[in-house]
């Protein structure tokens, strides 16, 4: 494939987010990567610097804001940098509530970053990649939607099973049209991601699984690379599992 890679990339600066441009960099991919970041965009700006092979644009928005993500997708468009990729990482910090002590706004944030952001930037940009006949898009779910979730996360699943959903009818809608949609649902990740939480859980669900380890972020790295290579052309609307067996 010929086509010049453009990548949009939410969470950017996440761990997962710059082990994968540190990946497209060692393999020297060229790549322009649209780095989407919230907090931190000292990260993206030292990769941009060091990963001479890509070509990082980073911008700072808050995902939970529509009039933000719009101004950030108007900006692309003017710029004329159409993605043909995307990678949908944003979260909010993973976090435990009991569903008594739970409120509706919690749900709400959570399904503002990770599901209406990637609703209004595919409204924008599959346009563009069904007149190209091409386009990759892979969005972080979590193990969580496979099997039984665990509890005291209703927030964060909720929002994830809905970013399932919107995988499943995107992929059916645009199956024919060249563009491969699919998810990822590993374990839990040793990141920073994981910073809210007791690490004593950490430990003891690393021990409960069947690796005996939690996933690394480089595995989740070359799962995201393989998705959106041609290799993977015929997989579209997949949750794929990454549980090292403990769901099956």
């Amino acid at each position: 494939m010929g086509t010049e890679k453009i990548l949009l990339m939410t969470g950017a600066s996440s761990d997962i987010g710059l082990a994968y441009m540190k990946l497209l960099n060692e393999q020297k991919e060229h790549h322009v990567i649209l780095g989407q970041y919230y907090s931190n965009g000292t990260l993206l700006e030292k990769a941009r610097e060091k990963y001479l092979n890509l070509k990082i644009i980073p911008y700072c928005c808050n995902l939970e804001n529509e009039d933000e993500v719009r101004k950030w997708t108007d900006c692309v468009r003017h710029e004329g940098i159409i993605p043909n990729q995307i990678v949908h990482l944003a979260a909010p910090r993973l976090e435990y509530i009991r569903y008594k002590n739970l409120t509706y706004k919690k749900i709400e944030d959570n399904m503002k970053v990770q599901v209406a952001s990637l609703f209004w930037i595919t409204q924008e940009f599959l346009p563009d990649m069904v007149k190209e006949h091409y386009g990759r898009i892979v969005i972080m779910l979590t193990a969580c939607t496979l099997g039984v979730p665990p509890r005291n996360m209703s927030h964060y699943v909720i929002s994830k099973y809905a970013l399932l959903g919107l995988i499943k009818s995107l992929s059916s809608e645009y199956g024919d049209k060249g563009i491969r949609i699919n998810g990822i649902s590993p374990n839990m990740i040793e990141s920073k991601f994981l910073q809210n939480i007791d690490p004593r859980f950490v430990e003891k669900n690393a021990m409960n699984s069947t690796m005996k380890r939690n996933v690394y972020v480089d595995e989740v790295a070359e799962t995201i690379r393989f998705l959106l290579s041609e290799k993977a052309e015929y997989f579209n609307g997949i949750n794929l599992n990454m549980t090292g067996g403990d769901i099956m």
